[in-house]
Order: structure tokens, then C-alpha cells, then sequence
């Protein structure tokens, strides 16, 4: 007679099992350890690409991170493995000294870095556009209003219709702001040519959309080139009245960001929000 046993059929179930609830916790850990190494990786190579773009600058004036990052090291889109898009922002301190930085779609995880790249991008569109209608077909819009609201509108519909809300923790780090109710990160268009804005700053508003009153009133910018936020301090003329007036974004039209560059240095008007 034959004595030899096989599996039973309970017992291939258990182990079955055993291995799927293994399998739940050890494939989330390692694609967990796959998004981490992207993420890393990509952290480095941007950072690389930044240091080689600042020392390429003083021998080549005038050069330009996107491009500098293109004949280098290929498309933007291709720069992170992760998938992620790539893109670059750079200007000059000296006549051969460069300072750039590069954000990515997928890993610059902070939302004043997220939004300031998405306005790079539109701008980056528009650049070669001349020919309004191009322009409109672009903003998907049926009219000649190259207005803020409607680049303002491009950008809000690829984020979901709503601006995200200001980190708490920036609100916490200001002198003035820290009981602002629900204030909203969102982008504001400037530059020297008719229709066609060349610049953007990220800024703080109560406004969840293109709609509502004091739209263009903050107390709060965003300066994209060292990562933090700005708070304006003016105070009100009359004595009696403590709260501090609000910058208007529409002083910006028709300058540069290295003219408010200029002015963020002003101490007496703004001051860093240190986190």
C-alpha cells in the first residue's frame, strides 16, 4: 500500500494565504524602496545638473539652464526617472556668475515649488507664440481677453479647480499672518510686453479661484529663487489701526522680477519668513 501523503487541499489554502498576506506587505515596502531611489536619484541629478550649469556659466555668459540641461543630459522629460518633468530656472548675479535652480514635476513636493513650475511651463508655451489666436487656442478660450484671469484659469484647471491652501507652518513662522483664515497659493502674470506675460510670482490669497473680491491683494510672495516666503510689514497710516496694509500684484505689471527682486531686499517693507 501506498503511504505517501500529499498536500490537502486546507492546506495548500493556508499557505495560499500565508503568501498573499506576506505579498501585502512586502510589495508596498518595496515599491515603497523603488519611489524613495527615484526620488533620490532624481534629487541628485538635478543637483548635479545646477552645480555643472553655475561652473558652465562663467566660461559660456549667457547660458541658460534648460538648455545647458538639454545638450547635456537630453529632454526634460526624460531627466527623472521617475517620470517626472524637468524644469530649470536660471539668472545671473554677475556678468559670468549663474545661479539656477531645477524642479520636478514629480518630486518637488511643496506646493509654492509645484505652482511656480506649472506657470514656468505656460510661460515656456507662449514664449514663441505671436499670433494672439494661438495664444487662445492654447488658454482654450474663444476671446482676444489675454487677461491674468485667464492664464490664471489654464493653470487652476490642472490643479484640480481649487488653489491648494498655505502651509500652515508658513503662516506660523510670520509676525502678522498667523491667524489668516484659509489663505490660498496661486500665481500672478507680469512682464514688459503687450498681453503676453513673461514673468510669474507665486503669492497668497483668500481667493480659492479666479473669482472674488481684492484678488490681487497679499501680504504674502513667494520668491522662487531661494525656496522662501516674503511677508509684507507696511503698516496702516492711521495710528489707532494696528493690521498691516496689503501689497497690490498689480504694481508688478509692466516690470521685471529682478526690479521686485530688488524691492523684497527692502526691510522696511518686507521681511523672510523663517521656517
Amino acid at each position: 500500500m501506498n503511504n505517501e501523503k500529499g498536500f490537502t487541499l486546507t492546506e495548500i489554502i493556508v499557505v495560499l494565504v500565508i503568501l498573499a498576506v506576506l505579498a501585502a506587505f512586502a510589495i508596498p515596502t518595496m515599491l515603497g524602496f523603488v519611489s524613495h531611489s527615484q526620488e533620490s536619484l532624481c534629487d541628485t541629478q538635478r543637483k548635479d545638473i545646477v552645480r555643472l550649469f553655475e561652473t558652465q556659466s562663467r566660461m559660456t555668459p549667457g547660458l541658460n539652464i534648460n538648455t545647458f540641461a538639454e545638450e547635456n543630459y537630453g529632454d526634460e522629460a526624460h531627466l527623472c526617472p521617475g517620470g517626472g518633468i524637468c524644469y530649470g530656472y536660471s539668472y545671473y548675479e554677475s556678468e559670468n556668475q549663474a545661479v539656477g535652480v531645477m524642479y520636478c514635476s514629480e518630486h518637488t513636493t511643496v506646493a509654492d515649488g509645484r505652482l511656480y513650475l506649472d506657470t514656468l511651463v505656460l510661460l515656456d508655451k507662449i514664449k514663441d507664440m505671436t499670433d494672439d489666436k494661438d495664444i487662445q487656442k492654447y488658454l482654450g478660450i474663444d476671446n482676444n481677453n489675454l487677461s491674468n484671469d485667464n492664464y490664471r484659469a489654464k493653470i487652476l484647471a490642472e490643479n484640480g479647480g481649487e488653489w491648494e491652501r498655505i502651509p500652515q507652518s508658513v503662516l506660523d513662522a510670520t509676525t502678522y499672518q498667523k491667524k489668516s483664515s484659509d489663505l490660498r497659493i496661486q500665481p500672478y502674470f507680469f512682464g514688459t510686453t503687450r498681453h503676453k506675460p513673461t514673468e510669474s510670482i507665486i503669492y497668497a490669497n483668500t481667493a480659492k479661484d479666479t473669482t472674488g473680491n481684492n484678488l490681487w491683494e497679499t501680504n504674502l510672495v513667494f520668491n522662487h529663487e531661494n525656496g522662501k516666503w516674503y511677508e509684507y510689514i507696511v503698516k496702516h497710516s492711521d495710528p489707532h489701526n494696528d493690521s498691516r496694509v496689503s501689497f497690490k500684484m498689480t504694481d508688478l505689471n509692466g516690470s521685471s522680477w529682478a526690479d521686485f527682486k530688488e524691492e523684497l531686499e527692502d526691510t522696511s517693507k518686507w521681511q523672510v519668513v523663517e521656517r
